[in-house]
């Protein structure tokens, strides 16, 4: 969090923000002292601003002004819900595609196994080409991550000569 959101927050100055950050610093309360970065202000002016993490801003606002923590703490948790991914929402939407995609699952299946294009076709029984239109839809689907770096398999393991896709499949 910069040092003008936080002056901006408990209601003071900026200078002040900034001095009271310093004097936290040099008497080791902020770790270190933060990173200057030159921005706007609401005047249009060029000002340096510090750039805080959690921590050392929950100390400066401690010290500036505690009746204005829960502003802080809230203002922390929409930067922190801003940059967290909905991550059960994300599962479940992969989750979705993949079951309404039984191929795609398969191809997924046989790339962590080590499979590349060709015998990943040969087991779904479908063409090369359109094995490669599977691997571009699942990219597409922005499920690309899902797919591991193909590696060929060791000499006689199962799935290197597997003639159906049940036996591709079992493992």
């Amino acid at each position: 969090m910069g040092s003008q959101e936080l002056a901006s927050l408990t209601q003071t100055r900026h200078d002040s923000v900034k001095r009271t950050i310093e004097t936290l610093a040099q008497k080791g309360a902020v770790k270190q002292l933060p990173q200057i970065v030159e921005v706007t202000n609401h005047l249009g002016q060029r000002v340096q601003e510090y750039h805080l993490n959690q921590r050392d801003t929950m100390v400066v606002v401690a010290r500036l002004n505690p009746q204005f923590m829960a502003r802080v703490v809230d203002r922390w948790m929409e930067l922190e819900a801003k940059q967290a991914p909905d991550t059960e929402r994300v599962a479940q939407l992969e989750a979705a595609l993949l079951r309404s995609n039984p191929q795609w699952v398969q191809t997924i299946r046989l790339r962590g196994a080590g499979l590349e294009g060709w015998e990943i076709a040969r087991v779904l029984e479908v063409s090369r080409t359109k094995q490669e239109k599977i691997v571009r839809a699942i990219r597409a689907a922005g499920l690309g991550h899902l797919l591991p770096a193909t590696a060929k398999p060791p000499v006689g393991h199962k799935l290197a000569a597997a003639p159906s896709t049940q036996m591709a499949l079992e493992v």
